[in-house]
């Protein structure tokens, strides 16, 4: 799969939920992608052009979001972040310090 970069309006519509039946196929997909692009530690599926709701993140050990929901959320501070879908570029941003997420469990 190809990275979308830039401005591309895709990166900013709302996902949808994915099913279980999509997970592997758009999971190995993720992985691949972010092996291209070793700046990266972490993609999600709109970045390559999926609308669904999964993202890949390789940090400590890799975690799989499988229609990630925040539903709780603390303490804002501000943060300097890349992403490889707007590569050579860093933006300054507020995040959470904390925050806990539900998700779907990929077995």
């Amino acid at each position: 799969m190809e990275l979308i970069i830039n401005d591309n309006g895709a990166l900013r519509v709302v996902s949808k939920n994915i099913k279980k039946g999509e997970v592997s196929e758009v999971l190995k997909n993720l992985i691949v992608t972010l092996r291209n692009n070793p700046a990266g530690y972490n993609i999600a599926a709109p970045q390559i052009g999926i609308n669904k709701r999964i993202v890949f993140i390789n940090v400590v050990k890799p975690l799989i979001l499988i229609n990630p929901k925040i539903i709780e959320f603390k303490y804002t501070i501000p943060y300097i972040e890349n992403c490889i879908s707007f590569p050579q570029r860093l933006f300054e941003t507020n995040r959470y310090a904390f925050i806990k997420v539900r998700a779907e469990n990929f077995k």
